[in-house]
């Protein structure tokens, strides 16, 4: 009998991750006799360790430890080593190979809507995925620019890539066509959570934030009312893993079927956040009539 093939993603925190339902989806429809699964790790170096012992086919990685992988991987494509950030790793009979599909996720989302070449976009971020869009921007012939809280890990940023950077505390200053958010800020549970202020997002023609949960982050719907146009991070979620599968399975994902499994997804939580909140009021107002008995 055949032994299941195992694929995961490891991280932390991992409750938020869409990546397992998403890939499971595919691999069914592909007729690929495994499954995907979270592995939560504090310990990065003794999940590495594991994939190794349980032979683990092929592991996304995120958050926090896009960076930090590098030295665990035996291997890494040319891509990776430019980047400096891995999101995808494929076991080669013990060898671990370590690549970068963000940056291409990243890109095919963007090919098609907006200019790239000769277009100054704005980078929010000095992380794993921040490196990612810097590569894909250079690529396109565009001209990025490193924008980020703290100026010393911005700085060098912007100094690997040889680009400019901006403080955030200026970016009412900056001048830009795009926006590409690539922090966690806005992602569930902290939805509410914007990293730029709205009044500065009219001067960007186009915003994009790579946070695919919620499909509309506070970002976006800010920059939608000031008239930007608006991608959010589903599609760049979607082409990623579909490289991923790719490269661990030889074979072409099914694109559309992901992308409606993570949007039906995402839209039933959006309706359990509704109805939540409903509940939470019809509770506080319950309380108020209590209180005033």
């Amino acid at each position: 009998m055949a032994t299941q093939e195992i694929f995961g993603i490891i991280g932390n925190p991992l409750a938020h991750s869409l990546s397992p339902l998403m890939h499971n989806a595919a691999y069914k429809e592909m007729g690929v006799d495994g499954y995907y699964a979270p592995f939560e790790t504090d310990d990065l170096r003794k999940t590495i360790n594991m994939i190794r012992e349980r032979n683990v086919r092929g592991v996304s990685v995120t958050l926090p430890f896009k960076e930090s992988v590098l030295p665990l991987m035996d291997d890494l494509e040319s891509d990776a080593v430019r980047i400096g950030s891995v999101n995808t790793i494929t076991n080669r009979n013990g060898r671990l190979l370590g690549s970068n599909t963000d940056w291409k996720g990243l890109i095919q989302d963007l090919r098609g809507r907006f200019q790239i070449r000769g277009k100054t976009i704005a980078v929010l971020g000095a992380g794993g995925a921040a490196r990612a869009a810097l590569y894909a921007v250079l690529l396109e012939g565009g001209n990025p620019v490193v924008v980020n809280r703290t100026p010393v890990r911005g700085e060098k940023l912007a100094g690997d890539f040889g680009c400019a950077f901006h403080p955030l505390s200026e970016i009412a200053e900056l001048r830009a066509s795009g926006l590409i958010n690539t922090t966690s800020v806005g992602m569930m549970p902290h939805e509410g959570q914007s990293p730029v202020p709205a009044c500065t997002l009219g001067r960007f023609r186009w915003v994009m934030d790579i946070v695919y949960n919620p499909q509309r982050t506070k970002l976006l719907e800010k920059a939608g009312e000031r008239g930007c146009e608006t991608v959010n991070g589903i599609g760049m979620f979607v082409n990623q893993g579909a490289e991923q599968i790719r490269l661990w399975t030889g074979r072409a994902a099914p694109r559309e079927l992901m992308r409606e499994v993570v949007e039906e997804a995402l839209g039933a939580r959006g309706r359990r956040t509704e109805v939540g909140g409903r509940r939470a009021e019809v509770s506080r107002a319950a309380c108020r009539l209590r209180r005033q008995d």
